[in-house]
């Protein structure tokens, strides 16, 4: 067929042993650099880590393994779920989310 893609191989980088970073305020939380970002230590209710810039097309999961709930950080300026600019969302221990942007500064979690 005409302009047909096959894809067989996709690679998605994978940050697989964060620790999410005590106190929760933006700019202090483990900056997520990967597509699939694993939480492996949640020592605190509350310890942070902090999305990357929003950018039309990008897609960050998070999945939260360690003991307690985190706390998710857009980046400066940046909103999830259009719950107002620099404002975090919690993520329960042993959830996980995944966040798609679909227009700059503002982050939509995938269903």
């Amino acid at each position: 067929m005409a302009n047909e893609l096959k894809v067989t191989e996709l690679f998605v980088p994978v940050q697989a042993s964060i620790t999410a970073n005590t106190g929760s305020t933006q700019g202090t939380g483990e900056d997520l650099t990967s597509g699939i970002n694993n939480v492996a230590t949640c020592a605190n209710v509350g310890d942070a880590v902090t999305m990357p810039t929003a950018e039309v097309g990008l897609e960050v999961t998070i999945r939260n393994a360690g003991a307690n709930a985190c706390d998710v950080f857009p980046f400066l300026g940046d909103q999830l779920n259009a719950s107002g600019a620099n404002t975090a969302e919690s993520l329960a221990a042993g959830a996980n989310i995944t966040y798609l942007c679909l227009t700059t500064a503002l982050w939509f979690t995938k269903t």
